[in-house]
């Protein structure tokens, strides 16, 4: 089973400005090692992503995303819960709890 993920987690961002960024849980009542649980979109942290900036380069903007996928069998407050392997932004979430894992 996959490590939980929590609030400051980390995941890939799938982009070329910032390749990782955390997760920011959207709930604080279930936690697992007293770090809230995030959960299916819940937000990442502010990041930039690279576009196309005419008549230029390339350039990093800002941006957001979420958790786009989650465990379907366990779940905080009604929502699934974030996993490790779970895809993030445009990537997936690499960080999650050492000792607490879901289905």
């Amino acid at each position: 089973m996959p490590k939980l993920c929590r609030n400051g987690d980390l995941g890939t961002t799938g982009h070329a400005c910032d390749s990782s960024i955390d997760v920011v849980a959207t709930q604080f009542n279930v936690r697992a090692n007293g770090i809230p649980v995030a959960r299916l979109n819940d937000p990442t942290a502010p990041h930039t992503i690279l576009v196309p900036c005419p008549p230029g380069p390339p350039c990093c903007v800002p941006h957001m995303s979420m958790v786009k996928s989650c465990s379907a069998t366990v779940r905080a407050n009604s929502i699934g819960v974030a996993r490790v392997g779970d895809s993030f932004d445009m990537g997936a979430m690499f960080q999650g709890s050492n000792n607490v894992r879901a289905g």
